[in-house]
């Protein structure tokens, strides 16, 4: 029997040849002696079982491979443009909140989150907004005139806060 396989792997790290049987090879880990033939499958499968920490060492080291985008030179965006720019108009819309969002800080955050997105311009959001309001009323419109009856609330709570007339 040879002293290993022809092309060295790296379970050889961490096994070596029984002296006391021809086919069995003994983990310097843990000293258990394993049946080996030709192949280092069950080997391999001893380590992964028994000894997981060194397996995901060697997995990391593969891990350094480089990825596309660094290859390309920039980097994948977390969420596509389209998506985000209707995440921001939402914003703006729900919350109430002035268009002045060119500014210097809101740009830096939302650029870090999403590195390669550019903002949309205060021009584009005004012109959003408009389309989601005629869309909106639209569809409310569509509603009122589907429904037979229609009815309001109201929050005696802000009522009395006097958020509302």
């Amino acid at each position: 029997m040879s002293q290993g396989p022809r092309r060295p792997t790296k379970v050889w790290e961490y096994f070596k040849r029984s002296t006391k049987r021809e086919s069995a090879v003994i983990c310097s880990l843990c000293t258990m002696e394993l049946a080996y033939h030709t192949s280092t499958t069950s080997v391999w499968e001893h380590l992964k079982r028994r000894h997981p920490i060194v397996t995901r060492d060697s997995r990391e080291q593969k891990a350094k491979q480089r990825t596309l985008s660094s290859y390309l030179g920039q980097e994948m965006q977390c969420t596509p443009p389209a998506e985000l720019n209707k995440r921001i108009l939402k914003l703006i819309v729900k919350d109430m909140r002035p268009l002045s969002l060119e500014g210097d800080a809101f740009i830096d955050m939302v650029e870090y989150a999403c590195r390669g997105f550019k903002c949309p311009s205060r021009w584009w959001l005004t012109n959003q907004m408009e389309k989601t309001y005629e869309d909106t009323l639209k569809n409310l419109k569509n509603k009122k005139n589907r429904s037979s009856r229609i009815t309001f609330t109201i929050s005696v709570q802000a009522v009395k806060q006097g958020a509302l007339p």
